[in-house]
C-alpha cells in the first residue's frame, strides 16, 4: 500500500549532514518527523536518573522510547555521512 507522507526536506538533510556517533537519527515513516536521539538520551532509557529531569528531557525520552519500540517498523534510521 503507497501513502504519501509530508516530509521536511531540509530537516531531513541537516539530520544526514549533522549525524554522529553521538546522536542518531530517525525519520518516523507515519508523521514524516525526523526525530534526534542523543546517547544521553538513550542512556536513561537503560537507567533512569534518580531525580526528576525538566519536561523537555522527559519528552526526549518519551520519544526515544518511541523510537526504540517501533523500530524497523514505524521509524527507519537515518544514515550519518
Amino acid at each position: 500500500m503507497k501513502r504519501k507522507l509530508e516530509i521536511d526536506w531540509m530537516e531531513l538533510d541537516a539530520a544526514f549532514q549533522t549525524g554522529s556517533w553521538e546522536m542518531q537519527s530517525y525519520l518516523d515513516l507515519e508523521t514524516g518527523e525526523v526525530v534526534t536521539v542523543t546517547d544521553e538520551v538513550s542512556g536513561y532509557l537503560e537507567e533512569p536518573p534518580e531525580y526528576e529531569l525538566p519536561d523537555w528531557m522527559q519528552h526526549a525520552i518519551e520519544q526515544a522510547r518511541q523510537v526504540e519500540e517501533g523500530y524497523g517498523t514505524r521509524y527507519i534510521a537515518i544514515p550519518g555521512r
